[in-house]
């Protein structure tokens, strides 16, 4: 009996670490997880997203042209730092965005803090696919903020991300 109680005790304390009751967990399939240094989590693995999560959080609107696009795209979503924020990432000094071909560019906060990027997930409207750059596009208001135009800044529009690695 005394086996079967350590036991029991070992599967509880593994299976709920300490962070995993402070943000809701997600149900369906987790489309982006965001590790490193987070104050929050809701999983072993640090902060894991499915869609229904993401969306639940205060979402914006961009409307913007990319390089990869024709004309301007309204783009909603999550706002970078809002997202940041609401997993415990405040002491960021960068974030590493990670795509699901392993593409990876690093952005440092200031940059993140300075401007509204955003996390999409629509654009015109319409749930982004992988085929579309989806299922979340990282979007920089372009059109609002010529200075942004550049290549270095092109690189940090990560598509088809995945993981977020706040460092």
């Amino acid at each position: 009996m005394r086996t079967i109680s350590y036991l029991a005790v070992c599967v509880l304390l593994l299976s709920n670490p300490v962070a995993a009751d402070e943000l809701p967990r997600p149900l369906g399939t987790v489309i982006l997880t965001l590790t490193g240094q987070l104050t929050l989590g809701n999983s072993h693995n640090g902060v894991e997203l499915d869609m229904a999560l993401l969306q639940a959080l205060p979402t914006h609107r961009i409307e913007t042209e990319t390089p990869w696009t024709e004309g301007k795209v309204a783009y909603l979503g999550v706002l970078l730092s809002d997202l940041l924020r609401w997993a415990g990432g405040e002491d960021a000094r960068k974030v590493k965005l990670v795509a699901l071909n392993n593409y990876s560019a690093t952005v440092p906060i200031q940059e993140i803090r300075s401007y509204p990027v955003l996390v999409a997930f629509k654009a015109d409207g319409k749930m982004m696919r992988v085929r579309d750059k989806g299922p979340i596009w990282v979007i920089y208001p372009l059109s609002d903020y010529p200075e942004l135009d550049t290549p270095k800044i092109h690189s940090h529009m990560v598509w088809q991300l995945r993981h977020i690695e706040v460092r």
